[in-house]
């Protein structure tokens, strides 16, 4: 947790021997970059034309209220425009202790406008083919220089040949696409063992043996890939998809395909050879992002 601090800095010189009626209640605060020329309530003999204490309180008050509903205007998209707020504190003295007993806060906001309609942004893939007349489509049913929906970007992902890795705790599917055409492909299952609960020894035996199963998995998966890269030809691009963390382990024994272009597709399920072949098809595909 994010702990904030904060400092202000103090001098007064003068003298007490004076008595009670006699020093100075002038003194010099530094509040960040501002020096302030402060004193008592002219009530407790101070200098009624600098700022004192209490005046210090309320304005702390009224600052802070002013600055907390303004994030709460602005994360709800609501345009405030004007803030005033003629803040009020009382100090009574026939109730001891001494203190300020009551803040009086009197804002007055002014909005304006309806609070405007949140962008989003989503991601539709187009077969390459079909891309142009997808977006004549598009342009024709979001005409006008402020449409509601609009094409923010086209990611075509064209290259070739194409290395694909599969990989999930059920099995593995790698390949090599070339010409549009799955020419080398490779499935295979193994069994990880899913996480227990199970506390001491029992759950360091069983970590270590998920640990060993899913590294039987990885090996598999990267050693045929690797495998039909040397005996196919080198990629040019590769497509992930499956468990993150299984594919990221996968990736470091291929120093082959590092540094290339990627696309994702972790929502893929189970690999097989229809999913490998689904992960062609969107792979290929054109990302247009839409705003609306």
């Amino acid at each position: 947790m994010t702990t904030h601090r904060y400092s202000t800095a103090l001098r007064w010189s003068g003298s007490t021997a004076v008595g009670y009626e006699g020093y100075s209640r002038q003194h010099h605060l530094v509040v960040g970059p501002e020096a302030l020329a402060a004193s008592a309530d002219h009530a407790f003999l101070g200098d009624p034309a600098r700022v004192n204490p209490e005046q210090l309180l309320l304005a702390a008050a009224s600052s802070c209220q002013l600055l907390s509903f303004l994030a709460v205007a602005a994360r709800a998209r609501v345009d405030v425009v004007d803030y005033t707020d003629d803040a009020s504190a009382v100090m009574p003295e026939d109730e001891p202790p001494l203190r300020v007993a009551a803040i009086t806060l009197r804002p007055r906001i002014t909005v304006t406008g309806a609070p405007p309609r949140a962008k989003v942004e989503r991601l539709v893939e187009v077969a390459p083919d079909r891309l142009t007349a997808w977006l004549d489509r598009f342009t024709a049913n979001n005409p006008g220089p402020d449409p509601a929906q609009r094409v923010v970007a086209v990611d075509r992902f064209d290259h070739d040949p194409l290395a694909l890795l599969l990989l999930r705790r059920g099995g593995y599917a790698v390949g090599l696409v070339a010409g549009g055409s799955l020419v080398a492909h490779k499935t295979g299952t193994r069994y990880v063992q899913s996480r227990t609960k199970a506390g001491g020894w029992s759950q360091q035996r069983y970590a270590r043996r998920r640990g060993n199963q899913a590294d039987e998995l990885v090996d598999a998966a990267a050693g045929h890939l690797a495998r039909i890269l040397t005996d196919r030809a080198p990629a040019q691009a590769l497509v992930i998809g499956g468990d993150r963390q299984l594919v990221a382990d996968a990736l470091r024994a291929l120093p082959q395909v590092a540094g290339l272009p990627r696309r994702e597709l972790f929502d893929l399920p189970d690999p097989r050879l229809d999913v490998l072949r689904t992960a062609l098809e969107r792979a290929r595909a054109v990302r247009v992002t839409i705003e609306e």
